[in-house]
């Protein structure tokens, strides 16, 4: 039909392409479709700001592989209504305008003087704002074409969407990938991003890309980095090189520009990140008498050990854990440094990692979860202290981890589970312990009774932890995600899980633990399993548990409780969207103030966890002040018994059935002296034991030891 019409209109026969147009517009099937033929209507009658808005309407509807080519007739049409037009008037340069001082207003935060030089900046004298099919694009006049995205381009892009490496631009043949890849942000671990790099000849087409779209969310957030260039000096300028410098921001790749320009930039991007000379100065320090030397110091107690603390802000319970072990690090009078990304888009880089060594040299690397095969890089002679909070990370990836853990590392582990998992890879039980999360008792504390939070938050029964969603819910999202798209394996892998489901998630009170799921797995799928297809099972029936299992079973006792007409204050994300207790959810508790205040002002606090009674939890709410009540689990099969650390019933109290979890709170809802004396000698339980600066004597204390002891093997004079 367009090719009819085009026909038509390249006869000058204006009344039969109209006629068809109409009839297009009135009965085309496809929405965008229709607003083309009408556009096209309004600029045959040269009804030119009509047609112009039309054909953006139909932009807007159409994805780029289906946007007309610059040579078809829509094309042709929807730029020369714009250019007959005289240039106030088009609609493009009132919107570009707004969008240049949006975003200026943004450079501005991030570097006021390059913000200066932009706004000063005369217009390219070549360019053009237009409307067109993906927005706002640059006209160049002395070519004729618009610069867009085509097909090509899409191409050429789709495979750095997929990845973090960070693209590089320059000139406006480039912009529309820009845009694109900004619009399409590459989505990590809880806001991970790409940065891009804009890297210009000149400050008058940097504030031509500006005038394109708001970008001053991606400035503010780093995920868009400008530099502008004199490429006649041959050097990148004093921002850029300061930019790069910190090693923190992914060199530059992926250029969209094939220039020998750019690409001389980027090289000496790249060189900057050589690691070779900070290699050097770390494995020659680590080789070195005074390391050995201070070694010795620190077994004697004659100093204070240096302790590096890495951490990430894509994990936040382990990020502000790291930060409390950091507190009483320095609060025994060690020397710390802490490091961690500043933004979403900035990485750790190795030779970051390695500066840091060299320039801190520190005697210990601390790390929650995380241990040696995470920075197998960092000399053996340094020592890594890991607590370990979860199974995650590189450790998951090795079955036996002999060779992968030096001789001065120590591991405690949150749990006995979490220790016989690294047993059974061949950690040495001396370099272990069981280590329960502590609490910061700066963050946890009582409160008084006319607090202005204790409205807000007083309650008879609080749970605090962030939904997973309705079970059903949660079991569809596995079975869509977490299974193999090879559609036989994956049809017998749908019939074993859901099995599994309808046996353990169902509301019938039994505990049910991961060893005895993935045994129930293996029975049904013997007959085709690998050592590969085991260890692989292994793993995604390790998330089910998690996730789905986890779910069923927590909700079960508080769909009980809502039931039995007590219904718990739901804190964290998403209680709102879940479709039996959304009545219940009160919104995230944010850490610190709030957190502490649901603690203190909850009459009862809810712990329930399918795998074990012990959890940091506990220790916030002992050292608020607060009553807890803990699901309970049998000795055996519980990760981390709270009774190895607890009183029962004298500093907690533990619920076995949903009948036991509704009498008890009822009970201790009528007795409320009985539940004060509880809670305040949990209180003082946890000032004697459960401190971060009380976990962190413990972790040196079994440090030096273990020092002290190879020191005492080694036949050299090195330990």
């Amino acid at each position: 039909m367009s090719a009819q019409i085009a026909s038509l209109i390249a006869q000058a026969r204006g009344h039969e392409a109209d006629n068809a147009l109409a009839q297009l517009e009135q009965h085309a099937d496809d929405p965008a479709q229709q607003l083309l033929a009408g556009a096209m209507r309004l600029f045959m009658r040269e009804q030119y700001p009509a047609a112009i808005e039309k054909f953006r309407q139909a932009g807007e509807l159409l994805n780029p592989k289906s946007y007309p080519p610059l040579n078809t007739f829509y094309s042709q049409a929807f730029l020369k209504a714009q250019l007959v037009l005289p240039p106030l008037q088009r609609p493009a340069v009132k919107r570009g305008q707004k969008n240049l001082q949006t975003n200026l207003e943004a450079l501005a935060d991030i570097d006021a003087s390059m913000a200066d030089t932009v706004r000063a900046a005369n217009w390219p004298v070549d360019l053009l704002l237009v409307e067109y099919w993906e927005g706002i694009c640059l006209f160049s006049v002395k070519e004729g074409k618009v610069f867009s995205l085509d097909s090509d381009l899409l191409d050429r892009l789709a495979p750095i969407l997929e990845k973090r490496d960070a693209p590089a631009f320059r000139s406006p043949p480039s912009y529309p990938a820009l845009r694109h890849c900004l619009r399409h942000p590459y989505q990590g671990l809880h806001g991970m991003t790409r940065a891009h790099y804009l890297i210009e000849d000149n400050a008058e087409l940097v504030q031509a890309f500006l005038h394109l779209q708001d970008v001053a969310e991606s400035l503010r957030s780093r995920k868009l980095i400008i530099f502008i260039d004199n490429f006649a000096s041959g050097q990148l300028n004093k921002k850029c090189r300061e930019h790069f410098a910190t090693l923190r921001y992914l060199p530059p790749a992926n250029c969209l520009d094939s220039t020998d320009k750019l690409k001389n930039i980027v090289d000496d991007i790249i060189l900057m990140f050589n690691p070779d000379p900070f290699n050097r100065q770390v494995n020659d320090y680590y080789q070195s008498a005074e390391f050995f030397q201070r070694r010795k110091d620190i077994i004697s107690g004659r100093c204070q050990p240096r302790i590096l603390i890495e951490a990430s802000r894509w994990t936040t319970f382990l990020k502000y854990s790291a930060a409390d072990f950091q507190r009483a690090f320095d609060i025994l009078g060690c020397q710390t440094e802490f490091f961690i990304e500043e933004n979403d888009v900035q990485t750790l880089s190795v030779p970051f990692r390695l500066q840091t060594l060299a320039e801190f040299k520190p005697d210990a690397l601390f790390m929650v979860s995380h241990a040696r095969p995470t920075v197998h890089l960092y000399p053996k002679n340094l020592s890594i202290i890991s607590h370990i909070q979860d199974k995650c990370g590189p450790i998951l990836q090795h079955n036996d981890l002999r060779g992968h853990i030096a001789p001065t590392d120590m591991l405690p582990c949150v749990s006995r589970e979490h220790q016989r998992f690294l047993l059974q890879k061949n950690v040495l039980r001396e370099q272990m312990f069981v280590l329960p999360i502590p609490a910061n008792e700066e963050h946890f504390y009582p409160l008084p009774v006319d607090h202005p939070l204790a409205d807000r938050f007083g309650i008879d029964i609080s749970f605090v932890k962030h939904a997973d969603g309705e079970k059903l819910k949660m079991f569809e999202y596995f079975l869509k995600h977490y299974l193999p798209k090879v559609p036989t394996f994956q049809s017998l892998l749908t019939e074993t899980y859901t099995a599994l489901y309808n046996e353990t998630c169902q509301f019938d009170e039994r505990r049910r633990y991961e060893d005895e799921m993935h045994q129930f797995v293996i029975e049904r799928l013997e007959d085709i399993l690998t050592p590969e297809s085991l260890k692989f099972l292994e793993r995604i029936t390790h998330i089910f548990y998690l996730k789905v299992f986890s779910a069923a079973w927590r909700c079960q006792f508080l769909e009980a409780l809502d039931q039995a007409g007590l219904t718990p204050a739901l804190y964290g994300n998403d209680w709102d969207k879940h479709p039996r207790l959304k009545h219940a959810a009160r919104g995230p508790a944010a850490f610190g103030e709030e957190l502490n205040a649901v603690y203190n002002f909850s009459r009862i606090n809810l712990h329930i966890n399918q795998a074990g009674t012990m959890h940091t939890r506990l220790a916030e709410c002992g050292l608020a002040g607060g009553f807890i009540m803990v699901a309970d689990h049998p000795r055996q099969q519980d990760w981390s018994p709270a009774r190895d650390f607890f009183e029962q019933d004298r500093e907690i109290v533990f619920f076995d059935t949903c009948k036991d979890l509704i009498d008890k709170c009822r009970y201790y809802l009528c007795h409320d002296q009985e539940r004060h004396d509880i809670a305040q000698r949990l209180r003082q339980r946890c000032l004697r034991e459960r401190t971060y600066i009380v976990a962190v004597k413990i972790i040196l204390d079994a440090w030096r030891t273990r020092l002290s002891r190879l020191s005492e093997n080694a036949s050299g004079d090195n330990p």
